[in-house]
């Protein structure tokens, strides 16, 4: 640089630049630094990982919001609803405003506790189809749930709500096929309740959804369960006379019925109830026959067992797929798919059909042959 150019901003070698000139450059200057800087974002936005789109809302939540359309009341987002205290303080976001109609996302899977306690003009509930709970007193106190007819289990969604009314003595009930959930307190206090059928697919149980059932004396859980809330079976609460305080106290006789180290039988152990596994199959082996195929023994598991299943797999550690299922006399399944020159893995399980359920063993020891 010339000596006649040193400190003369923004201008042309040799003068000074006019006033002019140097809003030229500048607005030249902004102009290519947004234009560099909209590349920039629509290059990072091309290159972004996929994110999920939130609802728009108000939130109740950590990804779940509501709205407000007229006197629907919508939650939508996806997961959990929050939880809230049944008193007046820091109620739900929606507290005191008039809706008389809640639609419930499709990804929406859990209800809090109070969440729409205490509303006299709610009269309609819809949606919900992935729910799994519902937690305490969530619909107290509505009209919707005073209204509710006598005689029958309520569903929201896919999860037994409630039973309005009280049963009858000796009821048995069978839980409608659909059913992924049950809510907390759903069947509290049904003391006429002396069987309840579970159907597999539900997967949540909430706390004490069968408390005070006093009736209900053995319960079988389908494996499908992965989730059983406190107190949810085998308790009443009344006064302990030993600490004169109210207690869960654990019903005389309670038995369960559970899959091998699934969520019933950690909770029977965990309340140290009696229960029922049923054992592996015994002795298990596998040989190729002359006429082709492979036939895999065992010996009898129990008196009570009442059939057995047959898994295969091209590998020892995994893969396994169900082959077919035996009588509960069976003592052998013959593999007629099996492949010459292939070497095949087997596991038997055993497997109890009991109050609606079907509960299982853990595997037999694995076997091989080749075909």
């Amino acid at each position: 640089m010339s000596a006649a150019s040193a400190g003369k901003p923004y201008g042309a070698i040799g003068r000074v630049a006019t006033d002019r000139e140097r809003k030229r450059h500048m607005n030249k200057t902004l102009k290519k630094l947004s234009a560099l800087f909209f590349v920039s974002l629509f290059v990072l936005t091309a290159c972004a990982p996929a994110f999920t789109a939130f609802a728009v809302g108000n939130p109740c939540g950590p990804n779940t919001f509501w709205s407000l359309t007229g006197k629907t009341l919508s939650i939508t987002g996806s997961g959990a609803v929050n939880d809230y205290p049944k008193s007046a303080e820091n109620p739900p976001p929606w507290y005191g405003k008039t809706y008389t109609k809640i639609v419930i996302g499709s990804q929406i899977t859990r209800i809090g506790d109070y969440a729409f306690y205490d509303n006299a003009q709610l009269t309609q509930v819809t949606g919900g189809s992935n729910l799994l709970e519902i937690g305490n007193g969530a619909f107290d106190s509505t009209k919707w749930q005073e209204n509710l007819p006598a005689g029958k289990v309520i569903h929201v969604g896919h999860v037994a709500y409630t039973y309005k009314g009280v049963m009858p003595v000796n009821t048995a009930l069978a839980l409608d096929g659909k059913t992924k959930g049950i809510a907390e307190n759903a069947f509290y206090g049904q003391t006429g309740l002396t069987r309840v059928t579970i159907p597999m697919g539900v997967t949540h149980i909430g706390p004490s959804a069968f408390m005070n059932c006093t009736a209900l004396k053995k319960v079988a859980l389908p494996k499908s369960v992965t989730n059983i809330g406190e107190a949810a079976f085998g308790y009443y609460f009344e006064k302990n006379p030993q600490t004169n305080l109210l207690e869960n106290i654990p019903i005389k006789g309670f038995k369960m019925y559970c899959t091998a180290r699934s969520a019933a039988h950690r909770y029977a152990i965990a309340n140290n109830f009696s229960r029922y596994v049923p054992p592996a199959p015994l002795s298990p082996k596998a040989a190729p026959l002359s006429s082709g195929g492979i036939r895999v023994n065992w010996s009898k598991a129990d008196d009570y067992v009442t059939g057995y299943l047959v898994y295969r797999s091209l590998s020892e550690t995994g893969g396994y797929a169900l082959l077919g299922r035996a009588g509960k006399s069976a003592r052998a399944y013959i593999d007629t798919t099996a492949q010459a020159g292939k070497t095949y893995y087997y596991k038997v399980f055993s497997c109890r059909s009991v109050l609606g359920a079907a509960v299982y063993s853990v595997a037999a020891p694995t076997v091989r042959a080749a075909g």
